[in-house]
């Protein structure tokens, strides 16, 4: 091969590989790549796939609540989860301005727990909050019966002072179931909290130790809950 027909054939591949490199340049898609930070240790990476893993939305349980509907929606504005719209999601939150993400996963424990502990709370309170009502009309009723028995004792008959005492007895009986029921649905609604705590610790990815300790979870709290 000549010089002259050497040259003519290197320039032209130089020429060919040129114009190959723009054609890649122009068609290559002008598309910011998605940039997915790191998770932080909270985040349920063990549920959710690494693209969809939002530990934290940027809204309240309320705004969560209003968007999944008050009939999808279980547990509280403190501590609740409801069904996203699509229904493949939950909105999740043991704390008010703190939100998770996650799949509906029907087989995971650890989510039914969460469920069924954030349902128990909240019945727990509604409870509490009705006997709480109840209990202070009957403590009313009593301290009226109390404090009408010496009048009742000295200007009615002696029927009429027994009557006024076996008023006093009722009413001090119900008062005392009162507040055993009180106490009683307190410590339900006391351990149904930290239930939540666990199972939501859980899904988070820690061990079973840590989720108890960072619940308190006492060695009787999970008993006949898994």
């Amino acid at each position: 091969m000549t010089g002259g027909r050497f040259r003519s054939v290197v320039i032209g591949a130089t020429v060919f590989s040129l114009l190959l490199s723009a054609c890649e340049i122009e068609f290559t898609p002008d598309v910011v790549p998605l940039e997915i930070g790191e998770a932080p240790p909270e985040s349920f990476t063990d549920q959710v796939p690494e693209m969809e893993a939002q530990p934290e939305l940027t809204f309240t349980s309320a705004e969560a609540m209003a968007l999944c509907g008050s009939d999808l929606a279980w547990g509280d504005g403190a501590v609740g989860a409801c069904l996203a719209p699509g229904g493949d999601y939950y909105y999740i939150w043991a704390n008010p301005n703190e939100v998770y993400f996650v799949p509906v996963n029907a087989s995971d424990p650890d989510q039914l727990g969460f469920l069924q502990a954030v349902i128990a709370r909240r019945d727990s309170m509604s409870r509490m909050q009705s006997g709480a009502q109840d209990a202070g009309e009957e403590v009313a009723t009593l301290g009226v019966e109390v404090l009408g028995l010496p009048a009742a004792c000295a200007f009615l008959t002696i029927f009429g002072c027994a009557l006024d005492v076996a008023a006093i007895l009722v009413t001090g009986v119900k008062v005392a179931n009162s507040g055993a029921d009180f106490a009683e649905d307190f410590g339900s609604f006391d351990r149904h909290s930290r239930q939540s705590l666990y199972y939501l610790c859980m899904m988070r990815g820690l061990s079973d130790g840590q989720c108890r300790s960072q619940a308190g979870i006492t060695s009787g709290d999970l008993e006949g809950a898994r």
